[in-house]
């Protein structure tokens, strides 16, 4: 805290000290032109009300040393000096202005010979500089104070968000500061409690991903190893081809397993934005309902485009019709609208649906409502989580509802890139 505030007093005195200084130069400069007019003007006044009473009979000695005497009191004096050649104009011989003292000498003609030289000497009152300076020195302890305590003040709020951050580090993402009652440090407060949540909730479902990709990954390998060992120790070729062809399957559902949770791992890891180009969207979905030749599907696509990735888009609806393919019992409605500038695609089937409090569940990798692991229906549990990433990506909304059969209806929004003739 001591670097802290030594470091804001010096930026701030020293922003005060160039102000200071800068604003006494040109004060300085301002003052000393006032006091030249000041004095030159009153030197003048003086040498007409000097030439005025010789004028009315007093003798030239007495009213000099007479304006002398009152002068003198002023801190001023006078003496007349002899010309030499021509008259000269009034002028300043000499100035030299401080805080503490005004200086000069006024030189004013008085006859064709002679003039008549001023010399000011005032001098500040003997405690004035102590007062002047004791002030300074009184406003930078003051200012020193406030910025002490404005340190502070914002050092106890940097200390507990240090301690949070050290916190997080070491993986307790529990503890939460009580907010501060300053609008900035509660924003900022607001924000790192969203960021700890975050975390917590990422690194939990990277530690479910984790355990859930070891437990993934065994079933086929447990296959793969049980049909390689009955193949070993079987003798007839029929049987044998069996077990190969069980091999396939299960390397077949490895690898696709494995794209799954390369693909997902590359969404959530990406540095940078994927390439994105205009799509027309109701053809992409054309092609993903060709691509399953699934006689269910009853399809009805408004002209549209969206920008987006293509290839990330396409395994999005692919994998959400996928899954509605999977699970409806003889219905899956495809319906493609636009209005204005919004695009809705809902997908609904009359499957045996989601229910309202595990639809959030799904999202997650890994996660399967039924118990099945029959490939054609149970899959690897990662198709939603994936959807959901590559929607987002394309700048889409989306949620789950009930379908008007009683199965599952999915609502995917975006706004309109462009027209489609």
């Amino acid at each position: 805290m001591k670097r802290l505030f030594l470091q804001v007093y010096i930026l701030i005195m020293g922003s005060i000290l160039v102000v200071l200084v800068a604003n006494d130069y040109l004060n300085g400069i301002y003052y000393k032109r006032e006091v030249e007019d000041e004095y030159l003007k009153k030197a003048t006044m003086l040498t007409q009300a000097i030439q005025r009473d010789i004028a009315l009979g007093s003798s030239e000695h007495d009213t000099i040393a007479w304006w002398r005497t009152r002068l003198r009191d002023n801190e001023m004096d006078l003496s007349l000096i002899e010309l030499e050649g021509t008259a000269v104009q009034p002028h300043l011989e000499k100035i030299a202005i401080t805080e503490a003292s005004d200086q000069l000498e006024v030189v004013i003609p008085f006859d064709a010979a002679r003039a008549i030289k001023f010399t000011v000497d005032d001098h500040a009152e003997p405690g004035a500089m102590w007062t002047y300076y004791g002030g300074y020195a009184f406003l930078y302890l003051l200012l020193a104070g406030l910025i002490y305590a404005l340190t502070y003040r914002l050092y106890r709020h940097i200390d507990v968000v240090r301690e949070q951050a050290q916190r997080v580090a070491g993986g307790d993402y529990d503890w939460a500061p009580s907010p501060p009652p300053t609008k900035a440090f509660a924003e900022l407060h607001d924000d790192l409690l969203s960021m700890t949540r975050a975390l917590a909730e990422k690194t939990q479902e990277n530690h479910l991903l984790t355990a859930a990709i070891h437990h993934e990954l065994r079933t086929p390998l447990t296959r793969l190893r049980l049909a390689l060992d009955i193949a070993l120790q079987s003798g007839q070729k029929q049987e044998v081809d069996e077990l190969m062809h069980e091999m396939d399957d299960a390397l077949t559902d490895l690898t696709h397993l494995m794209n799954d949770i390369l693909t997902l791992s590359r969404l959530r890891l990406a540095q940078q934005a994927p390439p994105r180009e205009p799509i027309a969207l109701h053809g992409l979905i054309d092609q993903c309902i060709c691509r399953l030749a699934n006689d269910h599907i009853q399809a009805t696509l408004a002209p549209c485009q969206v920008f987006a990735n293509r290839a990330l888009l396409e395994r999005a609806l692919s994998n959400l019709l996928d899954n509605a393919c999977k699970y409806a019992r003889e219905r899956v409605a495809v319906v493609l609208t636009v209005t204005g500038a919004d695009i809705e695609l809902e997908i609904s089937d009359d499957g045996p649906g989601i229910p309202e409090a595990l639809r959030s569940m799904v999202l997650h990798p890994f996660v399967r409502l039924d118990k099945h692991r029959n490939r054609s229906v149970g899959g690897s549990g990662l198709g939603l989580a994936i959807a959901d990433l590559a929607l987002k990506d394309s700048g889409a909304t989306w949620a789950i509802s009930d379908s008007r059969w009683g199965g599952t209806s999915i609502r995917v929004w975006w706004q309109q890139n462009g027209d489609i003739s």
